[in-house]
């Protein structure tokens, strides 16, 4: 996710606030949790809210698997 978060210009604070909704926020810290690997998991909406904001698909495990 770093690669291309980075390669499409986002900062890990505006990727968060692109991926965050009125409903559901998502905080930078999140991001870097992910990032680094101290989460692993997220839930099917949060992932595909990001893949949304990055340009990508996710397969039904969350892996990211193209992009566009």
């Amino acid at each position: 996710m770093r690669r291309t978060r980075i390669a499409r210009g986002l900062s890990m604070r505006a990727l968060a606030e692109a991926a965050s909704t009125r409903d559901a926020t998502m905080s930078h810290a999140a991001i870097s949790l992910l990032e680094s690997g101290r989460q692993a998991t997220l839930d099917a909406v949060t992932a595909v809210r990001l893949a949304r904001v990055l340009g990508v698909t996710v397969d039904h495990s969350g892996h990211s698997i193209s992009s566009s």
